[in-house]
């Protein structure tokens, strides 16, 4: 059965704690969904509530004496 496409992906490899596993895989099973989808799914909604506008990238200058 052909996959629905749901965007350009790129894959990743993370190793989760067992039991968080287990939970997820119980939380696939109730939603009818594989464990990626479950896992992208929780991290997309996690990533939309961020503010990155208001999150500063910036660095501050050491406090070292300037040399005159």
């Amino acid at each position: 059965m052909p996959q629905v496409h749901r965007g350009d992906r790129k894959a990743t490899t993370v190793r989760f704690p067992v039991d968080d596993m287990k939970a997820l895989d119980r939380l696939a099973a109730v939603q009818g969904n594989d464990r990626g989808q479950v896992i992208v799914g929780i991290i997309h909604e996690y990533l939309k509530s961020l503010d990155f506008e208001s999150m500063s990238y910036s660095q501050e200058a050491l406090p070292i004496a300037r040399a005159s």
